[in-house]
């Protein structure tokens, strides 16, 4: 992961400096893809341990999925990087969609959505799955899906998911109880919320293209915002249970 990310580096940097012409964006792309990849992998062991640790419930798992899981993701991730709008890539990436909404239901249940730090999590890998998706559309021929995927993977996948794990981590490593302040909800729902705009608007109202993105953009930052407000007290202090750190 550690080589990916940094030849994603390289060939942005050699565009800038010259050397390579239009290497920037599949740069872009694979570092974007590099960090998909990893929120699969990381998300696949932690979401459910979370989930059934809190709920006491026990996530399915079916070991064909579990299999599945990482070929069909970087399958279809390499297939866009090499040939976008193929029949193969549509098809990879319409596998890779169905494997991860099944591998999301297995996780799935009700009691989670009372729990602000479980189902942040859950919408997060959602927009994975979805990313995919949209990504076998653009392969299939709807060009307004392509920035749909991508802004699904990113402004969705890695938003939700980064601002859920901080929001939890910051709590147990500070010593707290696995409970955030209630405004954190409206925190959760604003990133959600901007994740939705940047997909939506490109694919049924590309006409408030500059509009919606000033939306996302404020949502994303409130987002962030809140996150900032809440927990900045938390991080420069010691542990509330007294232990180093």
């Amino acid at each position: 992961m550690l080589l990916a990310l940094t030849a994603a580096n390289a060939l942005v940097h050699l565009d800038g400096l010259g050397w390579t012409s239009g290497t920037a964006r599949l740069g872009l792309y694979l570092a974007a893809y590099g960090v998909v990849t990893l929120i699969v992998l990381m998300g696949g062991r932690v979401i459910p341990s979370f989930t059934d640790n809190k709920l006491r419930t026990r996530a399915r798992r079916w070991k064909t999925i579990e299999w599945l899981v990482p070929p069909a993701t970087i399958s279809a991730l390499l297939a866009t990087l090499i040939a976008p709008d193929s029949l193969v890539t549509a098809l990879l990436a319409a596998l890779a969609a169905g494997v991860h909404f099944i591998r999301l239901a297995g996780w799935y249940t009700r009691k989670l959505w009372a729990e602000p730090l479980l189902w942040i999590l859950h919408l997060g890998y959602a927009w994975i799955a979805l990313g995919f998706a949209l990504l076998a559309l653009s392969a299939a021929g709807v060009d307004a899906a392509a920035s749909s995927s991508l802004h699904a993977f990113t402004a969705g996948g890695i938003g939700a998911l980064t601002l859920g794990m901080m929001a939890r981590v910051s709590l147990g490593h500070t010593g707290r109880m696995l409970e955030p302040a209630p405004v954190m909800k409206w925190a959760f729902a604003a990133i959600n919320l901007a994740a939705l705009i940047r997909v939506a608007v490109p694919l049924f109202f590309p006409a408030a293209y500059s509009q919606g993105m000033t939306v996302a953009g404020l949502m994303w930052m409130a987002a962030f915002g809140l996150f900032a407000a809440l927990y900045t007290p938390m991080l420069l202090r010691s542990r509330v249970d007294g232990k180093p750190g």
